[in-house]
């Protein structure tokens, strides 16, 4: 598998700008272990192996923060949600307005007559 920068990384270029933290630390470590090949610091064998580590570590760090970000975006809808339901509370303090902040701050369904 190549990426995008990995030529750049290759090359000991400069970081390409534009690129997520992962790929960040993804292009720095494949900087290094190519810097490292070329040196003889290292075998071919050896930096393929290294590479597919990163690899694994890479994708588990995208898809962690796909998750972060997935939480987020729930968490401020949910808050949105609830700030709606609380301002209609304060300003009828309803039996039917604390029925529905208590039914969105839980996630329940609206009840049904």
């Amino acid at each position: 598998m190549e990426f995008p920068f990995e030529q750049a990384a290759m090359r000991r270029e400069e970081m390409p700008s534009g690129l997520s933290r992962e790929e960040q630390q993804l292009f720095l470590s494949l900087r290094m272990l190519y810097y490292q090949m070329s040196i003889g610091l290292i075998d071919r064998e050896t930096g393929k192996a290294e590479k597919k580590k990163l690899v694994r570590v890479y994708n588990n760090a995208t898809q962690a923060s796909a998750f972060r970000d997935k939480c987020g975006d729930h968490a401020v809808k949910l808050w949105r949600s609830i700030e709606q339901a609380a301002n209609e509370y304060a300003k009828t303090k309803s039996p039917e307005a604390a029925e529905r902040m208590y039914r969105t701050i839980y996630g329940m369904p609206e009840a049904t007559p």
